[in-house]
């Protein structure tokens, strides 16, 4: 596998995890104690974080066709 390849893949695990403890938090009570502010950019965060995930799979995908 090509270097940038085998980044990517290490990157997309690594955000995947994020995303995972992101969405744990944001079902937290905690979260909820949060004004509702940082609530909204915490939410924007996740969105961003999943269009990222999403293009990261797009360009591995394109990759395993080479």
């Amino acid at each position: 596998m090509e270097a940038f390849v085998q980044r990517m893949v290490e990157e997309q695990a690594q955000l995947k995890e994020k995303i995972v403890k992101l969405n744990t938090f944001l079902k937290s009570n905690k979260f909820n104690e949060l004004d509702d502010y940082q609530k909204s950019l915490l939410i924007r965060q996740r969105e961003g974080m999943c269009v990222y995930f999403e293009t990261l799979s797009a360009r591995l995908e394109l990759n395993k066709n080479d």
